[in-house]
């Protein structure tokens, strides 16, 4: 590990290929910013992209700061015409997000959630909360 005692914040945007050099220059910029040592690498074929982000979680003002920073980079994703999410799902770590890029279908979403599982046993609490 380069740096012992940091953790990895990760994400996995993916946008057109054409924007992947904007994120990346976006990604020094929070770098900069931040103080945070970000790693940025990816599929770029595919237009997927890992911005890694080191922070201690044992520093609370560090870490918090680093999930800022994940926020950014993934918003910035979504501006560039992307999807918060390229290639491992939403999971837990998107969850607070995912209405930013699926406000308007997240409605029907749920309708089809309530069809296919009407008593709420598959994934409980992943995406969405009981309704």
């Amino acid at each position: 590990m380069r740096r012992p005692g940091y953790t990895i914040i990760r994400n996995d945007a993916a946008l057109p290929i054409s924007r992947l050099p904007e994120i990346i220059q976006y990604c020094r910029e929070l770098s900069e910013e931040s103080g945070l040592l970000i790693h940025a690498f990816g599929h770029v074929g595919m237009g997927l992209i890992h911005a890694l982000i080191l922070a201690r979680r044992d520093d609370s003002g560090e870490w918090q700061k680093g999930l800022e920073v994940n926020r950014k980079i993934i918003l910035k994703a979504v501006e560039c015409n992307g999807t918060i999410s390229g290639e491992h799902g939403i999971g837990l770590g998107h969850k607070a997000i995912f209405n930013v890029e699926h406000s308007e279908s997240i409605e029907l979403m749920r309708q089809l959630k309530r069809v296919f599982d009407p008593n709420g046993i598959l994934n409980p609490g992943k995406i969405f909360d009981p309704a």
